[in-house]
């Protein structure tokens, strides 16, 4: 009689470290270094943007600029892991199916990662894949698939739990193709639905635990959505101690960063104090007060800052962008396009 086959959980690993700190360049000497020793290993690489990742539909007029634009950061960075990333054809999801089950090493966003079937799933488990995400993955989100012609089907065939908010097929009902995927996320227990007004759903546990090993590099792991998740669903997880793999500490890079920092303290700034600068605060500027804005940005910079356009990184939210841009002070910027900014000069 065989014995029966303990059944271990893989093992996430959380790596926490501020901006900085050199979690990255950790993380991409260990895929080369690895890659460049050890035969078999399988990496599958999760980040917010296709800088990062590459995007191999990539298109421009000069060559050297599509080439960067089609080979990401950690392409450029692991060259020994030869890193692939799905095209868009046949479709992004099944490109990404065939990379995995050729056992390529592979390059995905997490937009891609947040959407794949229980296909790929086993294909990551089955070739034996480590993940490694960079920056915690949005855990809980806004399901937007139900519009208000959908309610009254809903409404006879499901029914909100009002203590926990989770949404339950209850009919009998075979789902219409077109709520195939609702009926899927309410067998699943990841469709919420709150006040009669807001969807949500959450991402299924087998993202973060279909890998040999997932390790995801993040700041303030403790402060995020997707640690609750953990918690919630008894997903366990450990932290990388940052010392032994040589990360700077927090401490040394404040302290580091406190002395570039200078506070300026002029009429402008002054001025510009009246504005609330918060996404709410910019949306309810018309074009006038804006110009307003921009041309006293444009004074602070060339009379009291006295710096080149080229030394200067200045930041606003995406919305605002061209109507903020003046003369010589936005060649260099980073633009706040949500919770995170987004270095779009280098």
């Amino acid at each position: 009689m065989s014995a029966t086959p303990s059944i271990t959980p893989p093992r996430i690993q959380i790596l926490d470290a501020m901006m900085g700190a050199g979690k990255t360049t950790y993380i991409f000497d260990e895929i080369q270094r690895r890659s460049a020793s050890e035969v078999g290993t399988r990496f599958l690489y999760v980040a917010p943007f296709l800088a990062e990742v590459g995007d191999p539909d990539a298109k421009d007029r000069n060559p050297e600029a599509q080439e960067k634009q089609r080979r990401g950061r950690v392409h450029t960075a692991c060259p020994a892991a030869d890193f692939q990333s799905p095209a868009s054809r046949p479709s992004k999801r099944e490109s990404l199916k065939r990379l995995l089950a050729a056992g390529k090493n592979v390059a995905c966003t997490h937009a891609l990662y947040l959407v794949i079937d229980q296909e790929t799933v086993a294909l990551i488990e089955q070739q034996g894949y480590e993940v490694i995400i960079d920056e915690a993955l949005d855990a809980i989100q806004t399901f937007t698939e139900i519009r208000k012609g959908d309610l009254p089907f809903l409404a006879i065939t499901t029914k909100v739990n009002p203590e926990n908010h989770l949404v339950h097929w209850t009919s009998a009902i075979g789902a219409q193709s077109k709520y195939e995927n609702i009926k899927l996320l309410c067998e699943e227990g990841r469709l919420y639905h709150f006040r009669g007004q807001f969807w949500a759903w959450e991402l299924p546990t087998t993202l973060l635990t279909c890998a040999k090993k997932t390790t995801i590099c993040t700041y303030m792991f403790k402060a995020s959505v997707l640690h609750s998740y953990l918690l919630k669903h008894g997903i366990d997880f450990e932290y990388i101690d940052n010392e032994s793999i040589g990360l700077r500490s927090e401490m040394a890079l404040l302290a580091e960063a406190r002395d570039l920092i200078t506070m300026e303290d002029n009429p402008y700034v002054q001025k510009l104090g009246k504005y609330a600068m918060t996404r709410t605060g910019y949306s309810a500027l018309d074009k006038e007060q804006l110009d307003k804005m921009r041309g006293m940005l444009q004074m602070m910079v060339q009379r009291h800052l006295k710096v080149k356009g080229a030394e200067l990184i200045w930041t606003c939210f995406k919305d605002q962008r061209k109507l903020l841009s003046g003369k010589g002070y936005y060649s260099t910027t980073i633009i706040l396009s949500g919770p995170a900014s987004i270095n779009v000069a280098g």
